[in-house]
């Protein structure tokens, strides 16, 4: 399935990384390797995961407190957010 990621959830993946990796070197990367896991995951089972609000789903990473949010519009995935499970619940609602 074709995906496309919004600009914000790019920015949400980049400044994880950076946190990750101001934490320890290499540990932002392990969080992109989680993250390109868990898309190619829901590209091929996009129904899999949890619904959500408004048609959208979201999917844990693994090792990291963070979910992919994501809605499907017939062959597109659209990620909506790379979401903190802790902080700011729903702060992404008004990207639909």
């Amino acid at each position: 399935m074709d995906y496309k990621i919004l600009d914000e959830a790019k920015e949400e993946l980049r400044e994880a990384m950076i946190f990750y990796n101001e934490e320890r070197p290499g540990l932002g990367l392990e969080l992109l390797d989680r993250f390109e896991e868990t898309l190619e995951f829901i590209c091929d089972f996009p129904l899999a995961a949890t619904k959500t609000i408004r048609n959208t789903r979201k999917s844990s990473l693994k090792q990291f407190p963070f979910s992919i949010i994501y809605k499907v519009n017939d062959d597109l995935l659209t990620v909506i957010s790379v979401a903190h499970q802790k902080r700011r619940p729903g702060y992404w609602k008004n990207r639909l």
